[in-house]
């Protein structure tokens, strides 16, 4: 029997992907497990030969696009030492994603393919994506994403009582096109007294693709166009928060709690989660795509941690866990353009809907907690080896 040791390579930033993927799940495996658990940087990964003193290395696919570490990983085929390769995204981005022209002039597709095939073992978040990647390696486990639900961000806290319903949409800069699916909702809203539409994330970081420098340049960025598209185009009346919003002052607006819509800047990855206890329906729209079904369901996993209710597409994968008027709202495809706006003045209406809807959720998702889904990665690990 080898040994039960694995050398986790750590992806050079501060992401969601290495927190939920990487980094957490194995600290986990260690502390209820007898497997020993190291946690190693990129570049010292490519620079040493360490990894010949462990059973597995543990990457993420996001490090297998570089066909310098494609190269380390021909090298450790080769030998005794097993490949884990994590896949928790679809290798082929849809038009519509920010990243589709960069990505089509690129070698990256072939790149995580390549990784595919090379790896012993890939481990992903949902059927749907692991059929996908059976196309290429066989040897597909399903480990889901999990939350710690003892996290401070993920706690249930009291916070300043709203005389509005507050309806937030948490996401990624990627979403541009699902966005538009809510078109015309704030328009709709801004006629409700007790409303606040809430947009989650706003960065003014731009990556510059070519040299990945870092500018500050609001104006120029996606999140400028997601407010665009959440605001019905800035059909903001009052002109004076208007101009406050055109400013791209993270500073609180000083009467924020009384405007129609509400900009949240982005958090780092270990406190986003807390604006949570601030909203009370979430919005999940999600275009049926390839590359969008080939997502996990986190956002709902979140917002039921809150106990938050949840509208979302009828789409694969927040069909993995919703059930329709059960413990969220599902939005059919054929019929977004009335939908949407529908189910969210009911819920705006109806707290005690709303109430009933996150409880159930809450108890849906409570599976999806670390020590659980950890437990899980322990037995396909141990199988494995």
């Amino acid at each position: 029997m080898q040994s039960k040791n694995i050398l986790v390579v750590s992806l050079n930033e501060e992401s969601g992907i290495n927190k939920f993927r990487v980094i957490e799940p194995h600290v986990k495996l260690e502390e209820l497990s007898s497997w020993k658990v190291s946690i190693i940087q990129l570049e010292e990964f490519l620079q040493s030969d360490s990894w010949r003193d462990y059973s597995v290395v543990f990457l993420h696919n996001a490090l297998s696009q570089n066909e310098i570490v494609l190269n380390k990983l021909r090298l450790i085929k080769n030998t005794n030492t097993k490949i884990f390769l994590d896949v928790d995204d679809y290798w082929e981005y849809h038009p519509s994603h920010p990243m589709f022209k960069h990505f089509s002039k690129t070698k990256m597709k072939e790149n995580i393919i390549q990784g595919i095939k090379l790896a012993d073992y890939i481990i992903t978040t949902t059927e749907y994506l692991a059929q996908e990647i059976k196309r290429y390696n066989i040897n597909v486990k399903v480990i889901p994403n999990a939350i710690d639900f003892n996290e401070k961000q993920f706690q249930r806290i009291d916070v300043p009582p709203s005389n509005k319903v507050r309806v937030g949409y948490v996401c990624g800069s990627s979403h541009t096109e699902d966005i538009k699916l809510l078109n015309g909702l704030f328009t709709t809203i801004q006629e409700m007294e007790n409303v606040q539409l809430v947009l989650c994330g706003f960065d003014d970081r731009v990556k510059n693709i070519n040299d990945g420098k870092i500018i500050r340049e609001a104006r120029n960025s996606t999140w400028n166009y997601l407010e665009h598209i959440f605001t019905d185009y800035y059909n903001i009346k009052d002109k004076r928060y208007l101009d406050y919003l055109q400013e791209f002052n993270p500073s609180p607006y000083p009467l924020e709690s009384e405007v129609k819509y509400r900009r949240v800047w982005t958090e780092s990855v270990n406190k986003y989660a807390k604006i949570y206890n601030e909203l009370d329906i979430l919005l999940c729209p999600l275009e049926n795509t390839k590359f969008n079904n080939c997502k996990s369901q986190l956002k709902m996993l979140e917002a039921g941690a809150f106990a938050k209710c949840v509208i979302a597409s009828e789409v694969y994968p927040y069909t993995i866990d919703g059930v329709h008027e059960k413990n969220c709202y599902l939005v059919p495809e054929k019929k977004e353009h009335k939908l949407w706006r529908k189910y969210v003045v009911d819920l705006i209406n109806d707290k005690e809907k709303r109430d009933f809807l996150g409880k159930n959720l809450f108890d849906t998702v409570h599976k999806y907690n670390l020590v659980d889904v950890t437990k899980k990665r322990l037995e396909i690990y141990d199988s494995l080896i």
